[in-house]
């Protein structure tokens, strides 16, 4: 009887009473965002230093999850040749998680340190290319499956259930790898357990029963339908503000976990720390930025998201040996802020997309997400070569310190210039009627 009322009272809780595919689609989303915490971010950048990558290589590398969505582009053609779309968004799924795993095996089996380093690049970008064309395929099946009512309390729902379990598993992480004293087994370690969870997730999507159409156009390569973003002003606007933010933000924090691993010589304890600071912040300000948007509307969130997010790169401006405990306290900022920016700017585009024709629009967003990214650690490379020639003053690292300062002024005059130009209108739900009818009259 206890049991039955517990299990009554978490599903209460999820909002999804008896409906099996929506349980699963949200397992799904706990068990992958767990197992790709594990090969990112500050964990593969710390793999990279192990390695002993370069400064420029290990931004790019760290960046290449966030780049690689450029080819997601092409996901309007590639799922348009398969007639099963679930079984294609499986096998992806599994070529993915299988590659990035395989960067861990390769010091076992390679000595050449460059020709190493050069294999581990290339399986990360195939691995990265191939999780981007997945991505749109998922995103749609799952935003699919839920009511344009309930988008937003859902996505809000799932990123904070999923970042709880994300954050019990970058600490675990980081203390297996401090267990190790920062070395090849730890890391070994890490990626296993991350495999382990991707195969897991695998078996989960492969028992949901709903009906995958990711492409529903009638004429599948019909490169006006293909071009129909594009001729979207609201969207077109949208995809260039997306764009400039990704760039001006991560032209910096790319070169955040070299900072920090290399110069600051933090322990993955203390950074793993600072993530879940990050993911706990993000936890509970999504539930806050919820509440604001309902009232506020949804512009109004993405703008005050943003202001966090110039707060987050100011503090990290200041931050030296003496004064690593800001860290924690930027993590705070990046979790209010751009934690917030990244769920709510999922709302906002399913918001001014059409209901028809959601991979083509998919497709773009990423393709724009991607070109902001690879272009951020390139924009940061040059600037920290100009930074690097002042004289530092008998300051510490003040290359690195400019190129937070730099970003943040300009993320400054981005939120200006997008509140002014585009969030000060009202909600963008009103244009979704006439974007269905003008893409219908497209496909025919």
């Amino acid at each position: 009887m206890n049991r039955n009322i517990t299990t009554r009272h978490f599903m209460k809780f999820i909002k999804f009473d008896s409906n099996r595919n929506k349980f699963l689609f949200l397992l799904d989303a706990l068990i992958i965002n767990t197992a790709f915490v594990l090969t990112t971010g500050v964990i593969l950048s710390g793999y990279m230093v192990h390695l002993g990558a370069s400064d420029f290589m290990i931004a790019m590398i760290n960046n290449s999850t966030n780049y690689s969505t450029i080819l997601s582009v092409i996901s309007f053609f590639i799922f348009g040749h398969f007639k099963n779309h679930k079984n294609a968004l499986l096998a992806m799924n599994f070529l993915s998680r299988t590659t990035i795993f395989l960067i861990s095996l390769l010091p076992l089996i390679i000595i050449n340190k460059n020709v190493m380093l050069a294999l581990v690049c290339i399986l990360v970008v195939i691995s990265d290319v191939t999780w981007g064309i997945y991505r749109v395929g998922w995103l749609v099946w799952t935003m699919d499956a839920v009511s344009d009512k309930d988008r937003s309390s859902f996505i809000y729902q799932r990123m904070f259930l999923a970042k709880i379990f994300m954050s019990v598993m970058v600490i675990a992480g980081g203390f297996i790898i401090d267990y190790f004293n920062k070395g090849y087994l730890g890391f070994l370690i890490v990626f296993f357990i991350s495999y382990l969870l991707s195969i897991s997730d695998v078996i989960v999507l492969k028992n949901i029963d709903t009906k995958v159409s990711i492409q529903d156009q009638k004429d599948k390569n019909h490169f006006d339908n293909f071009f129909s973003p594009l001729k979207n002003k609201k969207y077109r606007n949208f995809l260039v503000f997306n764009m400039i933010f990704f760039l001006v933000y991560t032209m910096s924090v790319s070169f955040t976990p070299v900072y920090t691993i290399k110069y600051l010589n933090l322990d993955y304890k203390y950074l793993s720390t600072a993530n879940t600071i990050s993911l706990i912040s993000m936890i509970f300000s999504n539930k806050i930025w919820s509440r604001v948007q309902a009232k506020k509307g949804i512009n109004f969130v993405l703008a005050a998201c943003m202001l966090f997010t110039a707060v987050e790169l100011i503090i990290l401006s200041f931050i030296t040996e003496k004064t690593v405990a800001l860290l924690l306290l930027s993590s705070l900022a990046t979790g209010v802020g751009y934690g917030g920016f990244q769920v709510t700017v999922m709302a906002y585009r399913y918001d001014i997309m059409p209901k028809i024709g959601r991979t083509i629009y998919e497709g773009w967003y990423y393709f724009s997400f991607g070109l902001g990214m690879l272009f951020a650690p390139l924009a940061g490379k040059i600037l920290l070569n100009y930074l690097s020639g002042i004289g530092y003053g008998g300051f510490e690292h003040l290359e690195f310190r400019l190129l937070y300062f730099v970003s943040f002024l300009s993320m400054v005059v981005i939120l200006i210039l997008s509140w002014h130009l585009m969030l000060r209108k009202n909600s963008p739900v009103q244009d979704t009627a006439q974007n269905d009818k003008s893409l219908v009259t497209s496909s025919r």
